[in-house]
């Protein structure tokens, strides 16, 4: 993603694999709008976090 380490941050997060917090909104963009990265022959998904999407009603 061409992106310094420092500028992001990985955690892990249910239902989905991972969730990646970007500290610059265009590396967020980019790697939306590149849609899955390869790793060690692994493909993953990129996708936007949607809150309506996740949201549960209490």
């Amino acid at each position: 993603l061409c992106v310094p380490p420092h500028h992001l941050r990985v955690t892990a997060h249910n239902p989905e694999e991972f969730f990646v917090i970007f500290t610059q909104p265009a590396h967020r963009d980019n790697a939306v709008r590149r849609g899955t990265l390869r790793v060690d022959g692994v493909n993953f998904v990129i996708a936007p976090w949607r809150e309506n999407d996740h949201a549960g009603h209490g």
